[in-house]
């Protein structure tokens, strides 16, 4: 997704209160880049709730590739936002 200039990009994460955040289950990692440069890393855990997560850029404009990862097969409802600070 395109994302517009910034110096950092602020995000929420978390998993259904009724369906996650029991602990069971592995965590997740959500990722982000820009072009070739990582931008960070947030590995949630479920008993985490809705948490806070920061990935610091140089300001330009433009992609940013997302990836969220877990080593579990186990169907979740996990739901993320970010936003261009």
């Amino acid at each position: 997704a395109a994302a517009p200039a910034s110096q950092r990009l602020v995000g929420w994460a978390g998993f259904s209160y009724f369906l996650g955040r029991d602990g069971n289950g592995g965590p997740i990692t959500l990722s982000a880049k820009a072009e070739t440069r990582q931008l960070g890393r947030h590995v949630h855990r479920p008993e985490h709730g809705w948490e806070r997560f920061a990935f610091d850029r140089a300001g330009e404009a433009g992609p940013v590739e997302l990836t969220v990862h877990s080593d579990t097969r186990e169907l979740r409802d996990f739901c993320f936002a970010l936003e261009a600070r």
